[in-house]
């Protein structure tokens, strides 16, 4: 699977000094499926941690929509090991889950 990465803009001005690293989307054929979140001032451990948009398995307390985001455990100490950790396991995670492409 072709895994591309885009980087958001940095947050500037005082919310710049909480959000100090920006986040990255995930990309599988030009269309978003999840995003690398970087470490905040709320962040107890400091690391990066990996989202993806996933199509439910069965419905919850939320008609709306069909899809939700699911935090994966994995805890990263910066963003290249995200990247990698991305590309190396996208494959299994695809056939865990149906992403739903977000719009951008």
């Amino acid at each position: 699977m072709n895994v591309t990465f885009k980087k958001h803009a940095p947050i500037t001005g005082l919310a710049g000094i909480g959000y100090s690293y920006p986040n990255v989307d995930i990309k599988i054929n030009k269309k978003t499926v999840g995003e690398i979140i970087g470490p905040t001032w709320q962040t107890p451990d400091g690391k990066w941690g990996i989202m993806f948009c996933v199509m439910k398995k069965e419905p919850d307390n939320n008609p709306n929509r069909n899809w939700k985001n699911i935090m994966l455990k994995a805890r990263l100490n910066n963003e290249q090991d995200a990247r990698k950790f991305v590309e190396e396991y996208i494959d299994q995670i695809s056939e865990r889950y149906t992403f739903h492409y977000r719009e951008d």
